[in-house]
């Protein structure tokens, strides 16, 4: 199934982890954003989490709290062979730095929108689009994520994940 924000043939043109105006923002905030999306988009591997804060908190289906927290969320989801998500895939459009932070007060603040690709186990795909919210803070010499919020309308992907019966 095609998304409406891609090519007939599936492929863009141009970086999915890069925003269309990503040269007007920012590097930290950024980076860390990319970094974080990069990584959970890798369900082979846990290497997203060293992109947040020990005591990070992610507002996503619920309150998850640190990395062992952040950790069982996607694991309840996410999981490459049994699922019922196999992977995601982030296409990033527009980024957004906000006003709390700008990087004064060592602390930064990004907002992403992006098109996400869910994968199911039964070899179909679900589309949604998605706004995340995060606050990005220095730790020792790290800029890392300190709060993390995703604002989407998930009925494609629980319609899909319906027909599992999951």
């Amino acid at each position: 199934m095609s998304h409406p924000s891609m090519p007939e043939n599936g492929v863009r043109s141009r970086d999915p982890y890069v925003f269309k105006n990503q040269e007007w923002l920012p590097e930290i905030p950024v980076q860390a954003l990319t970094a974080a999306l990069k990584g959970w988009d890798d369900s082979t591997n846990d290497k997203y989490l060293d992109c947040f804060h020990e005591d990070a908190i992610l507002h996503f289906g619920g309150e998850h709290k640190g990395r062992k927290g952040i950790k069982a969320c996607r694991d309840s989801m996410i999981h490459p062979e049994k699922g019922p998500i196999l992977r995601s895939a982030h296409f990033f459009e527009t980024g957004f730095v906000t006003g709390g932070g700008m990087g004064i007060d060592g602390k930064w603040e990004i907002i992403g929108v992006a098109d996400v690709r869910y994968d199911l186990v039964n070899k179909t795909e679900a589309w949604t689009r998605a706004s995340s919210w995060c606050r990005v803070v220095k730790s020792d010499d790290q800029w890392l994520i300190e709060a993390y919020e995703v604002f989407m309308d998930p009925t494609a992907l629980f319609q899909k994940m319906g027909e599992l019966g999951k």
